[in-house]
């Protein structure tokens, strides 16, 4: 059977024997949990002991939230990846952002001016070689011919 993620609309094809009604299921890409739907109802669902531990596979059920709460806002989905409740993550974005230190100025002057100097130095020694070397280039490449002779470098 198909089963597709409310959240996301992934699809899946889990195996039959774990297609059970009442079974929740958690989608692996956006962390959206829902209950199987159009299964036909089973006689009576297998007694759990009174002591068993929780699936740690099943997440805990949350409150639901408010109607009009946005669920699909992109604190709430990155809430839901990291396991935590909807109702929290006004305190988890208030945390993040006095956290985050933006970046210092990653170009300082002297850098930038190191940077061009390299530049400037790399030109140079391309054009000194191609003018020492300048038979060279054009035996190895005749077209280049054409661009010694205009700017009256022929050998």
């Amino acid at each position: 059977m198909r089963v597709a993620c409310p959240g996301c609309a992934i699809v899946y094809e889990p195996p039959d024997h774990l297609l059970t009604p009442g079974r929740r299921l958690r989608c692996a890409r956006c962390g959206e949990t829902w209950a199987i739907e159009g299964l036909p109802e089973a006689a009576a669902p297998p007694s759990e002991p009174a002591a068993a531990e929780p699936d740690p596979e099943e997440p805990e059920a949350e409150p639901e939230a408010p109607a009009d709460e946005v669920q699909h806002s992109p604190a709430v989905i990155a809430a839901r990846r990291i396991g935590v409740s909807h109702a929290t993550v006004p305190a988890v974005v208030d945390r993040l952002r006095s956290s985050y230190d933006p970046p210092e100025s990653r170009s300082s002057a002297a850098g930038v001016v190191v940077g061009w100097c390299a530049t400037a130095a790399v030109l140079a020694g391309l054009a000194w070689g191609a003018y020492t070397y300048r038979g060279e280039v054009m035996a190895a490449w005749p077209p280049s011919t054409r661009v010694y002779a205009g700017l009256g470098l022929m050998k």
